[in-house]
Order: C-alpha cells, then structure tokens, then sequence
C-alpha cells in the first residue's frame, strides 16, 4: 500500500491474505477486515543496499519482508525471507556445479 506519492506505507502479505481466506465464507467480510491484515510498520530499504546489508536489516528487525524504495523513498519492489534463502541456494548449487 503507498500514498499520494508512492511512498510505500503497508503491506497485506499472501500468508496473511490465505489465513482469512480460509477463515472465511463471505467476500465482502473479508474486503471489510482488509485493515485487520495490514502489515504495519513495514522495513525498508534503498535500493543501493548491497545484498549483505538487506540480509542484516531483515534479521535485525526480524521482518519477513523488506519493501526495496529508491532515492526518492518511492516503492521499487519487495524481497522477502524465502528470497534470500533461494538465492544463496541458488548460488550454492551453481558454485557446486562448477566445481
């Protein structure tokens, strides 16, 4: 979720989202408890940040997800945990590979 000016402000998380999917029968309930799925206050972090740093944000502020924002702290994306986690493996199975 972002303001006026793209500034990012909250997330709604797919886990989140499932979990009231599943709790749930009726669509409408489900737009009206939307509030009640926010993610609030969100991590951030520039876009610059070298992966290193991005891991030691997540794990410092035990987030599940860092929303990425550029220079003008307008949203650019989202890197979650499990990112992180497919990436070094990836890396793992490459370096293995060419060994």
């Amino acid at each position: 979720m972002v303001d006026d000016e793209h500034h990012p402000k909250a997330i709604i998380t797919q886990q989140s989202l499932l979990i009231a999917i599943a709790n749930t029968n009726d669509f409408d309930s489900l737009l009206e408890a939307s509030c009640d799925l926010v993610t609030m206050p969100i991590t951030t972090a520039r876009d610059s940040m070298i992966i290193e740093d991005a891991i030691t944000l997540i794990n410092q502020e035990q987030a599940k997800n860092l929303v990425i924002i550029e220079e003008s702290a307008q949203l650019c994306g989202l890197v979650t945990h499990s990112d992180f986690v497919n990436s070094y493996a990836n890396m793992f199975v490459d370096t293995k590979e060419n060994i």
